[in-house]
């Protein structure tokens, strides 16, 4: 047993040197080989393939057969299915990625929150005010404004709160207007929910990102 670890150097130094003499050079020698010109003939040797060899060969390429008779093992490209398992505390940033994601679920979350009214809206300055007033009118929904007391006894911008109190006859036109003032109002969904099905990975963990990000929680 003394001599156990040169007697395993020189079974693999032997194992070693067959390998390189049988396997390595034949195939290295092999490889580098080129075409040449046979004497007694004048064509190149080994020749290239003619004829009916040449129009298999193309049929063989462009047919995908080798997939099956180079005993390839293929795998398909995996597709990936997103859950929303927890929105998180931070409702706004994770209905501003819903939104993008599944805006068809968004504005379904948006028509039944917006059934429970008044709703208030939110609190803004005198120019937002009048913009997204005059947009949810035109919306036909009824709405409530009132101007806020100031926070301190300084002088500062005038603040008012705008409050829903009817969606009127075109709900879903109000919907979308909502969900740019309250992105939160997207997020009223029972989870888990599937949010997408059959993305490439890469895909799926964007958007899968930027709900982590917001302090929601994803299974992918």
């Amino acid at each position: 047993m003394n001599h156990g670890p040169l007697l395993f150097l020189a079974a693999f130094a032997s194992i070693s040197l067959s390998w390189f003499g049988f396997v390595f050079a034949p195939f290295w020698q092999l490889g580098g080989e080129q075409p040449v010109e046979s004497v007694e003939t004048g064509q190149l040797y080994p020749s290239p393939r003619a004829g009916l060899a040449q129009q298999g060969a193309e049929v063989y390429r462009a047919n995908g057969c080798y997939y099956c008779h180079s005993q390839q093992v293929i795998q398909d490209t995996s597709d990936y299915d997103l859950t929303l398992t927890a929105v998180g505390p931070n409702l706004g940033a994770v209905g501003r990625i819903l939104q993008e994601v599944r805006p068809d679920l968004t504005r379904e979350f948006a028509l039944n929150a917006i059934g429970k009214l008044p709703m208030e809206v939110k609190v803004m300055g005198h120019e937002l005010t009048d913009y997204f007033t005059n947009k949810l009118v035109q919306a036909g929904a009824v709405i409530r404004v009132a101007l806020l007391p100031p926070a301190t006894n300084e002088p500062s911008a005038e603040i008012f709160a705008v409050t829903l109190t009817s969606a009127g006859k075109t709900p879903a036109d109000v919907a979308a207007l909502m969900l740019r003032l309250r992105p939160s109002l997207g997020t009223g969904v029972s989870v888990p929910v599937v949010l997408a099905r059959g993305m490439a990975k890469d895909d799926v963990d964007v958007i899968s990102k930027k709900l982590t990000v917001a302090g929601a929680k994803t299974q992918v």
